[in-house]
């Protein structure tokens, strides 16, 4: 999964489960290894920039 963001470290979920924190300097954050589930999937990414705290979500669907 790649996500792109302003921050220099984000947080992802997966269905309500941590994938992780990842830093990066050039702003382009990899997970390896991520698995969707058959039927809905939804993704959470959260960053804090300048002391606020940045969240947006996506929904796949499999299947």
């Amino acid at each position: 999964m790649k996500v792109y963001s302003n921050a220099s470290q984000v947080t992802a979920t997966l269905n309500g489960t941590l994938l992780g924190t990842l830093s990066s300097n050039d702003h382009i954050f990899r997970w390896t290894n991520v698995t969707l589930k058959q039927g809905q999937n939804t993704v959470t990414v959260t960053a804090t920039i300048n002391g606020s705290a940045y969240t947006d979500s996506v929904e796949w669907t499999l299947g």
